[in-house]
């Protein structure tokens, strides 16, 4: 193979690396509930405004939702502020999943939809995380 022939597989490959992961499903997308945690296709936390509590730290760009009994849970520690479609923020997330805590962390999000209420979609590609958050 030649030099000009191994650089351009080399290149391809990174390319094709690069795109693992996919999109947020459309379950995530139209849930019809107010918080929500899917990982890997899974909905690890899900709750409506009757059951759940979120609070956010606009100065601190940390954003955390809890159900009333404080069991479950899911927090995001943002580098920057998400505020509109296809934006992309660097962050971390620590959620409860069958007793344990979880943490992932050097994640990029990205703003996959925003409500007129303000509620915000961020979904991770790479690690297939998506989370629901409302900022005020």
């Amino acid at each position: 193979m030649t030099r000009t022939g191994l650089v351009t597989l080399l290149a391809t490959l990174t390319i094709i690396c690069s795109c693992t992961g996919k999109g947020p499903d459309s379950e995530f997308l139209t849930t019809p509930s107010e918080f929500v945690l899917s990982v890997k296709g899974r909905t690890v936390f899900s709750a409506g405004p009757y059951n759940c509590q979120s609070s956010a730290n606009p100065k601190r760009n940390e954003y955390r939702v809890h159900n009333d009994n404080m069991s479950d849970w899911y927090m995001l520690s943002l580098d920057s502020t998400p505020v509109s479609e296809g934006q992309r923020v660097k962050g971390s997330i620590e959620w409860t999943d069958s007793r344990d805590v979880m943490r992932k962390s050097g994640l990029t999000f990205q703003v996959s939809k925003v409500s007129n209420t303000g509620r915000i979609w961020l979904w991770c590609r790479k690690e297939e995380i998506g989370a629901i958050i409302q900022p005020d």
